[in-house]
């Protein structure tokens, strides 16, 4: 009985062991199929830090219309790239477009709901509530500034 108990616990270990072999080896094998969506990302995403590099490098060099060309091409390409809008919000502030400056910051940080850490820090929301209020936005501007000091490390 135990020599039977034995072969079967070793044909059971066996048979488990090649399965777990070809399950590791199976995909090395077999071609995966050639996704057009993520090639397309992946090329999208190297020339998106591209246009950034060349955005900070204009901004610099005060070109601001080629700082503005990049982020409208950006911002067609990938409407919810906050980033961009930023970018271009700060430049419209500094060229005093306030109001094209509300709009590119209402898109970066729309109704001040979750976004990424940076487009929603407190510089950036103290600095769009100082353009909302400078506009007469005032319960805006006090929403954004109540959620600037509750994202600030010195609470």
């Amino acid at each position: 009985m135990n020599r039977i108990v034995r072969g079967l616990l070793f044909a059971v270990a066996g048979v488990a062991t090649l399965l777990l072999g070809a399950a590791i080896l199976f995909p090395i094998f077999v071609k995966e199929k050639a996704n057009p969506r993520r090639a397309e990302m992946r090329a999208w995403n190297k020339k998106r830090s591209n246009l950034m590099a060349e955005a900070v490098q204009a901004m610099e060099k005060g070109d601001e219309a080629t700082v503005e060309r990049i982020c409208r091409l950006a911002i067609d390409k990938t409407p919810k790239d906050s980033w961009f809008s930023l970018f271009l919000a700060h430049l419209y502030e500094k060229q005093g477009r306030d109001k094209d400056a509300l709009i590119a910051y209402g898109r970066a940080i729309p109704d001040f709901g979750p976004g990424s850490e940076y487009a929603t820090s407190p510089k950036v929301l103290i600095q769009y509530g100082d353009l909302l209020e400078k506009n007469g936005q005032r319960e805006k501007a006090a929403k954004a500034y109540r959620l600037a000091k509750g994202r600030s490390p010195e609470k």
